[in-house]
């Protein structure tokens, strides 16, 4: 019987061991190669940024429209967060911090959030960024008949109810861990109806 693995040589003085130490240290000396060519003082002086101007930003994938209920993909979400607002958001550690909502309360061993909003805020159009609104927007994404996309991370939800104009109350059908996090990928449009 033949051995299996016929396609390898010996080369006389090479190793594993000697082939491994030579790639660890040709990818160590190709680290430290600079790939850029440093800057002096004065062009560090001429990259001071400016107001105004084009920014342009390479994404993995076009963005097929800004439709907040039925976009899809991590760079939809990152442009329009850019454009809309939801009631939490998570800063750049990770933690779930106040957007439209200064506050919230969780109540009923997670069954029950209430959310504090900012007064006086409006949509880009004008309009009352209130409870009203958001509520609008809620009960909009989770109608089977509007058929959005982001309404499998809101099935938790049993009710939405405006206490007033600041604040918003959402009832869940059991607690979810989630849904805090959820509800900083939803972003709110003016009440069209």
């Amino acid at each position: 019987m033949e051995p299996r693995h016929t396609h390898r040589r010996h080369v006389p003085g090479v190793s594993r061991r000697h082939l491994l130490q030579a790639g660890l240290a040709a990818g160590a000396g190709l680290s430290a190669w600079p790939l850029h060519k440093p800057t002096s003082a004065r062009g560090a002086e001429a990259g001071q940024p400016t107001h105004g101007g084009t920014l342009t930003v390479g994404l993995a994938a076009d963005i097929a429209h800004f439709d907040v209920f039925h976009a899809l993909g991590y760079e939809s979400y990152w442009a329009l967060e850019n454009i809309h607002s939801g009631l939490v958001r998570v800063d750049p550690q990770g933690n779930i911090v106040p957007d439209m909502a200064t506050s919230w309360d969780v109540k009923d061993d997670g069954r029950t959030y209430v959310f504090h909003l900012h007064k006086g805020i409006l949509f880009h159009d004008g309009t009352p960024a209130d409870a009203a609104a958001i509520k609008w927007n809620l009960e909009y994404l989770l109608d089977p008949a509007h058929s959005a996309d982001a309404r499998i991370f809101f099935r938790p939800i049993a009710a939405v109810d405006v206490l007033d104009a600041s604040t918003l109350q959402i009832r869940l059908q059991e607690p979810s861990a989630d849904f805090l996090g959820s509800s900083q990928s939803i972003c709110f449009l003016r009440n069209w109806s």
